[in-house]
């Protein structure tokens, strides 16, 4: 449950980050999170599936490597800016419940 209390935190970061019309790297993401920044992907997972479940736009795009400005390999960087100016337009709600990280985690 931890790790989903955690995805919360940092769908609360990125949706600031939206809202701004900005991105962030994992070490600001660490930073502002208090996590390590080789270890956000646990965090960083259950959002991604969340949005994709719901069609949502990808909020986790906004994550950035400080090197190229644009998402790892973990996130597809086809039409990035497209991507990410739909997040940076889209209205961001609370994040989900617990509940709804998990039950959106096919890692789990």
């Amino acid at each position: 449950m931890k790790q989903y209390s955690g995805s919360q935190k940092v769908w609360r970061i990125l949706a600031d980050a939206a809202k701004n019309n900005k991105t962030l790297t994992y070490s600001q993401l660490a930073e502002k999170t208090g996590f390590n920044h080789r270890k956000l992907g646990p965090y960083l997972y259950p959002i991604q599936h969340f949005c994709k479940k719901k069609g949502i736009p990808q909020l986790t795009i906004l994550v950035v490597l400080r090197s190229t400005g644009r998402p790892s390999s973990g996130i597809s960087t086809q039409n990035f800016e497209k991507k990410r100016d739909d997040v940076w337009r889209h209205t961001w709600p609370e994040p989900p419940s617990i509940d709804e990280l998990s039950d959106s985690d096919l890692d789990k």
